[in-house]
């Protein structure tokens, strides 16, 4: 009984001492924008840090330099990982700007002022990619600025209260104390609301069926509830206000407060009964950052309180997770860099029974293993190249003299250049796949990460044409006549085409939609050819576009189970097969009149050749339909042929 007395003078005696800080006598000021003061580069993509509520008497605001130190962890964390990440200090790549801001008044009208500010700087123009990353209360501003400004292209929300919170809502927030303190609820009140103080514009953030207009992506942090008894309950309370720099102001470290969050806000008739609602980072729920279930755009830290979300926590795991998000929304890979993955030889020489294999190789191929191998004209000859890894999309240059090909080692994926006697590694971020030659020789484009890039092979000098781009096949770098376009298929089976001389292009031209892998046909024909994705049951068209323009090959594959058939005019080819199929490439040779099927028929996979011109010689009444179509390699993928000379 002494113990309880003791603990209630205690807590009475801290009730009466602690009192309010009035801010409503201050009159709201416009925010202030500011660069950061260290910042040398100049750059059109802008990192706008946003605080969350903080306790000031300035109408605008912290000042410059209190909005740098609020966010010191965060930036230095930034700068450190930007030389691992993208081989050079973030603020080298994108410039920094604070915005701070007077918490106590309406939201919305922070994020306005914030919108005009942003519109009327001479530093951001129209050309300008803007992203936010925002803690707290700053994480709605930058929610709301999202509905506000186009050029906000995403962002990271550290401990966003979206969807609003019960320590926002004072009816709430009065009920959990008395259910969480009942002897001296109503003592502790006024100091809960005191700790609160500025959260009730969260009351009325913006509602849960809005959704971004840009890239952003919520940062959860989640703390286990407290499961404690009534003295614990009172021990943490008494700590924490021992403690108290101010329940959401400043960088707050103290676990203390986060766990008497959590506790109130498990104790809290607020949302539903979901255990999301339930748990939280000590201020803000979890289910706050989830926008009707889209999983996509947020992620939960488990053990990190809403003070971490902006320290760090001590580590550098939430900022890598950070700017991996604002890589993908500003591009910040855009210059090639070369990271420090595990070593791997640039040149691997080749056993002597490898030597000159491209002098005799007509074909190369993926065998089932997995392997690249080279097979002659008569497809009886073969060498297997001794690479480690998963080989793919081999490509001839136009003298046949050399073959781009990439590896894949373990989730570590470069491309290769075979000349000769050796293989040249000739990139090294583990991100490279899908080579194709330009039709000089001198360039390669190629998919790494989720840029298109152009590698000019002679001084190693390297360009991205296109972002956000997911391959499925190598591009088709076409020639003059088809204007000097890289033909892509990405990963929605669009055909599309970019310059090779645009930079950093964020959309691509589309041209046909339901398309499998581009291919191109060198040679007398000069075009590319294209497969349209079908089923076993249905029909595809092949069609190859010449280099004029005016004329293509069109073959149609159909499935007729009770005949077979080969119709033939100018330029259109019909194939009946009795059987099913599903073929997934088409790859043509000119010189010989043979178009090459890959994928399945009659439930065996493998490389098919079509001898259109031996159907056009025939003159049987009656031909049999093994003697144009055939399988050449069961098992067999992603076919190459070296053009003619």
């Amino acid at each position: 009984m002494r113990r309880i007395l003791g603990l209630a003078l205690v807590l009475m005696w801290l009730a009466a001492c602690v009192k309010p800080t009035d801010q409503s006598a201050v009159e709201p000021g416009n925010g202030r924008l500011v660069r950061w003061s260290d910042q040398t580069a100049d750059s059109p993509k802008k990192i706008i840090f946003i605080p969350g509520c903080v306790t000031t008497t300035d109408p605008h605001g912290l000042n410059p330099a209190e909005l740098e130190d609020y966010f010191s962890i965060k930036t230095g964390n930034f700068e450190q990982l930007g030389p691992e990440m993208f081989g050079a200090k973030v603020s080298a790549l994108a410039e920094y700007w604070f915005y701070g801001y007077y918490p106590n008044q309406d939201i919305a009208k922070i994020a306005d002022d914030l919108s005009r500010t942003i519109a009327g700087n001479r530093n951001f123009g129209d050309n300008c990619a803007i992203a936010v990353v925002a803690h707290s209360e700053g994480a709605v501003v930058g929610w709301l600025l999202d509905q506000r400004y186009q050029n906000v292209a995403g962002g990271a929300l550290l401990g966003g209260p979206i969807l609003s919170t019960p320590i926002a809502h004072k009816n709430v927030r009065d009920q959990a104390v008395e259910k969480t303190f009942p002897v001296l609820y109503a003592k502790l009140i006024p100091l809960f609301d005191r700790l609160a103080v500025g959260t009730e514009q969260l009351a009325v953030s913006y509602p849960e069926s809005k959704t971004p207009h840009s890239r952003l992506k919520f940062f959860v942090g989640r703390i286990a509830t407290p499961s404690v008894s009534f003295w614990e309950r009172n021990i943490n309370l008494v700590d924490a206000l021992l403690a108290e720099r101010g329940f959401m102001g400043g960088i707050q470290d103290n676990r203390q407060f986060a766990e008497l969050g959590a506790t109130l806000i498990a104790q809290s008739a607020w949302g539903s009964d979901s255990k999301m609602d339930r748990r939280s980072d000590g201020l803000v729920p979890v289910s706050s950052g989830i926008l009707n279930g889209q999983v996509p755009f947020y992620q939960i830290l488990d053990g990190y309180d809403h003070w971490d979300l902006v320290s760090g926590k001590g580590d550098l795991a939430l900022d890598r997770l950070t700017l991996e998000w604002l890589d993908q929304v500003l591009r910040l890979r855009s210059n090639w860099v070369e990271t420090d993955l595990p070593a791997t030889p640039d040149i691997i020489e080749l056993p002597n029974d490898g030597n000159g294999a491209l002098a005799w190789a007509r074909f190369a191929y993926i065998n089932p293993d997995g392997q690249l191998t080279l097979a002659d004209e008569n497809w009886e000859r073969s060498y297997t190249l001794s690479i480690a890894g998963v080989h793919g999309h081999p490509q001839f240059d136009d003298t046949g003299e050399s073959l781009a090909f990439d590896v894949d080692d373990d989730g570590v994926s470069n491309i290769y250049v075979w000349s000769g006697v050796a293989a040249h590694q000739i990139s090294f971020d583990g991100q490279s796949r899908c080579p194709a030659w330009s039709p000089n020789d001198r360039w390669l484009t190629y998919q790494s990460a989720s840029n298109l890039l152009v590698h000019r092979l002679a001084n190693d000098d390297r360009a991205v044409v296109a972002t956000d781009i997911t391959l499925i096949a190598p591009p088709v770098w076409t020639v003059d006549q088809l204007l000097g376009r890289l033909y892509i298929v990405d990963s929605s089976n669009e055909l599309r085409w970019v310059s090779p001389r645009e930079r950093n292009a964020a959309a691509t031209n589309l041209i046909q939609s339901n398309c499998s892998r581009p291919f191109l046909v060198k040679g007398p024909i000069g075009g590319m050819i294209v497969i349209g994705l079908g089923s076993a049951v249905d029909s595809q068209r092949i069609t190859v576009v010449t280099g004029l323009l005016a004329k293509h090959l069109s073959v149609e594959v159909r499935y007729d189970p009770a005949q077979w058939n080969i119709e033939q005019n100018d330029t259109d080819v019909v194939l009946t097969l009795d059987r099913q199929f599903n073929f997934s490439e088409a790859a043509y040779d000119p010189v010989y009149n043979h178009l090459y099927l890959v994928g399945e028929w009659d439930r065996v996979s493998g490389i098919y050749l079509l001898d259109i011109q031996s159907f056009l010689d025939c003159t049987k009444a009656e031909p049999d339909l093994s003697e144009f179509f055939w399988l050449t390699k069961e098992g067999a993928s992603q076919l190459a042929i070296k053009p003619s000379r």
